[in-house]
């Protein structure tokens, strides 16, 4: 793999037998361009998403309860089970910047 998470310019498969070097590199280069924006997309909606979900429970957190009462919530953490340990560490991160503990 390449620098950026893709394949090397000499590993990037070829379009077929008569495919010039020329062709092979202006290929990857249109590549690196699609991925590095669908990258950029796809970082985008996912911190949009998180800041709206993040200011949820932010509020939630900071709700004030009786004295006889203990907040409980559920947290969605993701999609898919990677995806978990990452929006909870950025959510941790989030409540440890914006909520005091008392």
């Amino acid at each position: 793999k390449g620098a950026k998470g893709g394949v090397d310019a000499h590993s990037f498969p070829s379009a077929g037998e008569g495919e010039s070097a020329a062709a092979r590199r202006a290929r990857r280069r249109a590549y690196d361009a699609c991925w590095g924006e669908a990258k950029r997309t796809a970082d985008e909606l996912m911190a949009q998403a998180n800041a709206r979900a993040f200011g949820e429970v932010e509020a939630f957190a900071r709700e004030p309860l009786a004295v006889d009462e203990v907040a409980a919530a559920t947290v969605y953490s993701g999609l898919n089970i990677s995806d978990h340990e990452v929006s909870f560490r950025l959510l941790s991160e989030h409540l440890r910047r914006t909520c005091s503990p008392h």
